[in-house]
């Protein structure tokens, strides 16, 4: 099998040699590179300088004059562009989410050039473009279909609404970009559109002898086509694109080869056309149904047995639902198994919230803002033993821990403190240096500070201004997004990773989990203040570019192995019925590609009984008796609870009734409903008796004069 990495080492040193210090290799990712300097020096078979590697964003980074900002500090520049702009603004705790939206709209718009004095004109002037020249017939009907939709004559408040603050949205777009400029700042996608329209200006940051060699592209916005043929016009580019005759063909109907047919017009591949017939041979595909998540991890060692080779990086699990990572890990055959995996690589970063760090600042938020009575200055019950259950608890003084801190600066700060103060506890202990999770939770930590401590930036110039509820949103937001990386060789042992980790790099046997529909193409989330078929019209990116780039990775993963699994589950959950890929249903009706179907079952054995049970002891029938016994001494009927707690469980019965275990009630968090309707039957039953001693027959007057409060009805005891 021949990579297309490899096909590209052989290239480059055909053209160049062995020195490669005037090559910039561009990725759209980091990894790949790592497995082109093994390729380079295993096809050149002797020393060879390396070439510089960047990713797309760090070569915009670079030819650019501005800093990049951050999303959080955008937000809230945003928002000060907007209050001052539109009547009536929201606080920055409502137009949070807004300005999500909004700052993706605008990169969107700046990464495909579009025009945002056109695109935001007024409703009326969009209308009018139905019949400009530079419309095409598909754009005029998608215009005619919006206007349909949206009538200006019968506007709801939705729409008026929606009308307002479009109708202001090109003065946002215009006065935002310009304070972020005045800054040094700017959103990615402002960067991108920046460098595309100076291009010119900017010669100095590309060295005369320098060639950019851009591999393994797919879908392209418009500041990346005018990069690329600004330096094809001068001769200073090199394209490698990666596809398969089957779908890129001219009568070819499959979405994967939507892009790619483009742009191998615009930029011609700089290998040959015979490097991408790997469909003429299909591999071995096997499709496996499970009914659960867990079942696809815990069948990786079977998987492994037949299908792992030598070397074992030309094997790949690929997770399309990357919350199984954690029980892939545990599944892995380890040194006691009969076929061991010898070493692991996860590309893909271990998520946050699997960590203990994230659950014990959640534990602390909650503590600090739930769980704080203001009223009576004390923590609540409930989140108190939350944060003493929590195994970091122990390794940090309490009054620490349980100091109330109301303000969002001090909170953020009490947070910091206890990090660093784990730190220290980490510091100290000797034990367990080496485990992988030892030190992935060690950095977790210090990702989790980078995170607090840019938060308490943010708060202490009063940039982030926001309700605690909405801070720890945000904080709970970032810190789920955020992801620590495993340290290893990435280029040696089983290769662990998601399906964008596995773009420009081809294994030969590969097992693919979760091939779910939803989860492959992932489900997209198109909320946006752009109404479709506006998008549409000026070009920005639709639900058909996510898929159709999902429908490239996924093909080209396929076309270059000789074995490749796919797991997905069938089971249903709820109202939601699990399916198969519509990339895996493709395979089946569109293609001749001989597919074996299998169903995964699990052996079931029935567990022992292990039941606990209270014996009817003499002693236990005596209580009985006594508590309920018809005519006994302080005997009472048999209550509805009780009844109820028997027939959900005799032994919880027991343990109730007459063992008389029962879970402590926590004063501080009110009257839950039963012991609520326990105190107002028995304080209603006190005012009837109170009544009838006066009058037989109780009045509504009586009943009354006691709501106004005219007397006391009952007496403190």
């Amino acid at each position: 099998m021949e990579t297309f990495i490899r096909l590209i080492a052989q290239d480059l040193i055909h053209r160049f040699g062995t020195n490669l210090r005037n090559v910039t290799v561009v990725f759209p990712n980091k990894r790949a590179g790592l497995f082109m300097n093994q390729q380079l020096a295993a096809v050149s078979g002797r020393p060879v300088w390396a070439p510089r590697y960047r990713t797309i964003s760090e070569l915009f980074d670079t030819l650019s004059d501005f800093t990049r900002c951050d999303d959080i500090l955008s937000v809230c520049e945003l928002h000060r562009v907007y209050a001052a702009l539109v009547p009536n603004p929201e606080s920055l705790d409502r137009f949070y989410g807004w300005g999500e939206i909004m700052l993706s709209d605008f990169d969107d718009i700046d990464k495909h050039l579009a025009d945002p004095h056109k695109l935001f004109s007024n409703i009326q002037s969009i209308k009018e473009l139905d019949h400009s020249d530079f419309l095409t017939p598909r754009q005029e009907e998608a215009l005619k279909h919006f206007f349909e939709d949206f009538s200006i004559e019968g506007n709801s408040r939705l729409k008026e609404k929606f009308l307002a603050l479009w109708n202001r949205m090109d003065d946002i777009y215009a006065t935002f970009n310009a304070g972020l400029k005045e800054k040094g700042m700017l959103y990615e996608g402002a960067l991108y559109k920046d460098v595309a329209e100076h291009l010119a200006e900017r010669t100095d940051r590309i060295p005369a002898d320098m060639t950019y060699v851009f591999v393994g592209f797919n879908v392209l916005n418009d500041v990346e086509k005018r990069l690329f043929s600004y330096l094809q016009e001068r001769g200073k580019a090199l394209f490698y694109w990666d596809y398969d005759v089957m779908y890129v063909g001219e009568k070819s109907r499959f979405e994967a080869g939507t892009f790619i047919r483009q742009n191998l017009k615009e930029f011609p591949n700089a290998l040959e056309e015979w490097c991408f017939d790997n469909f003429g041979n299909p591999p071995h595909i096997e499709f496996i149904a499970t009914t659960s998540e867990n079942a696809q991890a815990r069948y990786i060692p079977q998987w492994l047995d037949s299908a792992l080779t030598e070397p074992e990086q030309d094997t790949a699990i690929v997770l399309c639902n990357e919350s199984l990572l954690q029980p892939v890990l545990h599944s892995l055959p380890d040194a006691t198994s009969p076929h061991p995996v010898k070493r692991t690589n996860i590309t893909m970063g271990f998520p946050m919230t699997d960590t203990p760090v994230y659950s014990f600042i959640n534990a602390l938020l909650s503590l600090q803002t739930d769980g704080y009575d203001r009223d009576r200055r004390c923590f609540r019950a409930e989140q108190e033993k939350i944060v003493h259950s929590h195994p970091y608890a122990p390794l940090l003084e309490e009054q620490e821990i349980f100091c109330p801190h109301a303000e969002n600066h001090a909170l953020l700060v009490y947070i910091r403190s206890l990090l660093e103060g784990l730190a220290a506890a980490f510091g100290r202990q000797k034990d367990r240096k080496d485990d992988v999770y030892n030190q992935l939770y060690h950095e977790a930590l210090y990702r989790a500070h980078q995170v607090v401590s840019r938060f308490i930036r943010l708060t202490e110039d009063r940039t982030l201004d926001v309700q605690p509820s909405t801070l720890r949103r945000l904080l709970r937001t970032v810190l789920g997004t955020t992801t620590i990386p495993f340290h290893g060789e990435p280029a040696v042992g089983l290769q662990v990773m998601g399906v964008l980790e596995t773009r420009n790099l081809n294994f030969r046997h590969i097992l693919m989990l979760s091939v779910n529909e939803g989860m492959l193409p992932k489900a997209v989330n198109d909320t946006s203040f752009i109404p479709y078929h506006l998008r549409e019209v000026f070009g920005l990116t639709t639900i058909q570019h996510k898929i159709a780039v999902y429908a490239f990775y996924f093909y080209r993963l396929v076309q270059r192995t000789e074995r490749i699994t796919f797991m997905y589950n069938i089971a249903t959950d709820g109202l939601n019925k699990n399916e198969m890929s519509r990339f895996l249903r493709q395979l089946l009706a569109e293609t001749d590609f001989p597919v074996e179907l299998k169903i995964l079952q699990s052996g079931q054995a029935v567990p022992a009984d292990n039941g606990m049970e209270a014996a009817k002891t003499p002693e236990v029938m005596d209580i009985l008796r006594r508590n309920y016994g018809s005519g006994q001494p302080g005997s009472r009927p048999l209550s509805p609870s009780a009844l109820n707690a028997y027939i959900d469980c005799p032994l919880k019965f027991y343990y109730q009734q007459v063992a008389r275990i029962r879970t402590p009630k926590d004063p501080q968090n009110g009257l839950d409903n039963a012991l609520f309707g326990t105190i107002f039957h028995e304080a209603a039953e006190l005012v009837y008796q109170k009544l009838a001693e006066r009058n037989p027959v109780i009045r509504r007057q009586d009943i009354e004069r006691l709501l106004e409060g005219g007397e006391t009805a009952l007496l403190p005891y």
